[in-house]
């Protein structure tokens, strides 16, 4: 295998777009959101309630453009909100009646089974 070329792998997350989440830890600690969209190779999210920065770029003729940058969440600083418990839980899966089913360890509530989407 040839040193010089990186190999990209997809994060695997057991988080999916629309969990609502709490951020454990950084800089946004304590402020809770569903997951948007996931960014970087699945490493990171971008949370709805959590607003973009503002970056301003001056152009030409002393017109200034602003762009909005969505804050970039690693994966392992979010973890899925219990609202029945007011805590965050783990996820975990559980096989029935041959579907797969995404759960809260600490209440047991179920999800929406998981389909396999490619």
């Amino acid at each position: 295998m040839n040193p010089s070329k990186k190999i990209k792998l997809r994060f695997k997350s057991k988080l999916r777009v629309g969990d609502s989440v709490q951020v454990i830890a950084g800089d946004y600690s304590g402020q809770f959101g569903t997951i948007a969209q996931f960014l970087k190779n699945r490493t990171h999210v971008e949370l709805k309630e959590i607003e973009p920065f503002s970056k301003y770029k001056k152009q030409t003729n002393d017109q200034v453009k602003e762009y909005l940058i969505p804050i970039a969440i690693h994966v392992s600083n979010v973890m899925a909100w219990d609202k029945d418990l007011g805590k965050p839980s783990r996820i975990g899966t559980l096989f029935e009646n041959s579907q797969k089913y995404r759960y809260l360890k600490t209440s047991g509530k179920r999800f929406f089974s998981v389909s396999k989407t490619s």
